[in-house]
């Protein structure tokens, strides 16, 4: 039996803009040590049948539907893009949905150079935790305080309502988006 990626994302999901942000909409581009995420971010499905394992987005109204086909249409041609343009087109396509069509262009700006400034910080992080200069428990902790930066120079730029409808989390919430505190 053929099987194809169904690459499903899950956009009305608590703090999926802000995971996108980060990790890119499948988090499959990026360059951070999570063999995991492999296995959890391709639903297959049997051609010429239903999705298995995933719900079906039923309206193109509907916003997580309307991202998703933004989405595949940035990733239709993400080999001719480089990462920073895939980036930011990945961006405007969260903030079309999220914030409206109208959506202040230099704020997005903004927010794109913060992403950047993130990636770099992030990519410094990987590389010493491949070089065993960082344990994994002290990766996660600079890496949740990396993200705590950046949340709170985007607030600076979207106020924290622009913040929460663009990222679907709170800036508090921001840090623990995908490594929860340890108790």
């Amino acid at each position: 039996m053929e099987t194809l990626s169904a690459h499903a994302i899950v956009a009305n999901a608590k703090g999926y803009g802000l995971s996108q942000t980060l990790y890119k909409a499948y988090g499959l581009r990026t360059k951070i040590p999570w063999p995991q995420l492999i296995r959890c971010a391709t639903i297959y499905t049997s051609v010429g049948s239903a999705p298995v394992g995933g719900p079906i987005v039923a309206s193109n109204k509907d916003k997580s539907a309307q991202l998703a086909n933004d989405i595949h249409r940035i990733y239709s041609n993400a080999e001719t893009l480089d990462d920073s343009t895939t980036d930011r087109s990945e961006l405007d396509a969260l903030a079309r949905v999220q914030l409206g069509e109208n959506y202040e262009q230099g704020m997005i700006a903004a927010v794109a150079v913060s992403q950047r400034r993130w990636r770099e910080k992030q990519q410094h992080l990987v590389n010493q935790l491949l070089h065993k200069e960082l344990t994994p428990d002290v990766y996660r902790q600079l890496n949740r305080i990396a993200i705590s930066e950046m949340a709170e120079e985007c607030v600076r730029y979207l106020g924290r309502d622009g913040f929460e409808r663009l990222f679907g989390v709170s800036v508090k919430d921001a840090p623990d988006i995908l490594i929860p505190p340890t108790s």
